[in-house]
């Protein structure tokens, strides 16, 4: 061990070990914060379709998932928030039918995702 200090020096070992503790902490918020970030805005999302959907079905009979693929760089090299890829609409009705057809189209124009990522079903 000594000889490895003498070779190298105290001051150039310490210096390294320093500088991968910082790699270390530099690394780890970042991720944690954008994690964060995506769960608030899926929230942010779920809960503004719940709105909209509650406003023509009424107050606590619509509940909602959406979830979204993570953040990717945008064809003219800006980030978007990431895409839309399932959304999963529970309602209390009686005609399902009609209304999973209405809410279906609504989520279809809203978030640009296919018809067939959608699910509407009933609520017991």
């Amino acid at each position: 061990m000594e000889s490895k200090l003498k070779k190298y020096g105290l001051d150039k070992i310490i210096l390294i070990v320093l500088a991968g503790i910082l790699l270390l902490l530099l690394a780890l918020p970042q991720n944690q914060a954008s994690n964060n970030q995506e769960t608030v805005q899926e929230e942010g999302r779920e809960e503004r379709l719940i709105r909209i959907l509650e406003k023509k079905y009424g107050e606590g009979n619509i509940d909602v998932l959406i979830t979204e693929s993570g953040n990717h760089v945008t064809y003219f090299g800006e980030e978007d928030s990431g895409a839309v890829t399932g959304v999963l609409v529970l309602v209390r009705t009686e005609r399902l039918e009609a209304v999973s057809y209405d809410i279906v189209e609504i989520i279809t124009a809203l978030y640009d995702v296919p018809a067939h990522k959608v699910v509407v079903t009933n609520m017991k």
